[in-house]
């Protein structure tokens, strides 16, 4: 069975430790806006906007790209969506230092 990395389990640290986490969307931002604006580096393999339960956006969302290099390049950018700089780190970073005690 070949191991094309759509199935990636946080544990094995295939493609999951290359997940992005997007800080500081814009609340007006759409979920189509968010996944058109990544889109225009390259193919995506994740692009989800967080959102409450009454529907509004949360402000964060998640991008993964197929390729490797894509994800590093997008690591490497400075981001504007909507009028706001987007803060775009690992998404296993924010936990470093966590969790200890």
């Amino acid at each position: 069975m070949a191991d094309d990395g759509l199935a990636a389990n946080p544990e094995d640290g295939s493609k999951d430790d290359q997940k992005m986490i997007v800080f500081g969307v814009p609340y007006s931002t759409t979920k189509d806006g968010f996944r058109e604006y990544f889109a225009q580096f390259g193919e995506l393999m994740e692009c989800e906007l967080m959102f409450n339960r009454e529907g509004r956006s949360r402000g964060f969302g998640f991008v993964l790209y197929k390729d490797d290099a894509l994800n590093k390049q997008c690591l490497g950018m400075q981001h504007m969506l909507d009028g706001r700089s987007l803060d775009v780190k690992l998404r296993d970073s924010q936990n470093h230092g966590r969790g200890e005690g």
